[in-house]
C-alpha cells in the first residue's frame, strides 16, 4: 500500500532552533522517540518505541541527505515493511519562525500505513509544543 504523508507546519522557532530539535538525539527523543540518531549522512540509526502500535520493536533508519538547517532524508524500515520508507524534513524561514514540511513515503502494509498516518500529526504537534 502507497504511504504518502505530507504535513505543513508552521513552528515559532527560527530554523536553527527547529534544525536542533529535528537533529539532537535528546531533544529528537522528547517529541519522537528515544534514539541513538547522529547527523552525518550514512549513520545507521534505532528508534526505540515508546508507545503501542500495530507494529512491534525498533525503528531501523539511516541519514540518506543532510544539508544543515534546511533539509534532511532518513530511510525508516520497521518490522512488516519490506523495504524502507523515506522521511523527508525540509526547512525554511518564515518570518520570525520556521516552516517545516515533513513528508514519509514508500509502500507498507496497510496497519503500518494507518499507524504512520495517524501518528506523525501528533509527534509534529509534540514537536511544535517542545520548548526549544
Amino acid at each position: 500500500m502507497k504511504l504518502d504523508v505530507d504535513i505543513d507546519e508552521y513552528l515559532e522557532s527560527p530554523p536553527p532552533e527547529v534544525w536542533k530539535a529535528l537533529t539532537d538525539p535528546v531533544l529528537l527523543a522528547r517529541w519522537l522517540m528515544p534514539n541513538d540518531f547522529e547527523a552525518q549522512v550514512g549513520k545507521r540509526f534505532t528508534f526505540a518505541p515508546d508507545c503501542p502500535t500495530s507494529w512491534e520493536g525498533s525503528v531501523a533508519c539511516e541519514v540518506l541527505e543532510l544539508v544543515p538547517v534546511r533539509r534532511m532524508v532518513w530511510s525508516w524500515q520497521t518490522k512488516g515493511m519490506e523495504h524502507p520508507t523515506r522521511v523527508i524534513f525540509e526547512l525554511s524561514a518564515s518570518g520570525t519562525g520556521t516552516r517545516l514540511r515533513l513528508r514519509h513515503t514508500g509502500e507498507a502494509d496497510e496497519p503500518i500505513v494507518r499507524d504512520l498516518k495517524g501518528g506523525w500529526p501528533g509527534k509534529v504537534a509534540s514537536l511544535k509544543d517542545l520548548a526549544i
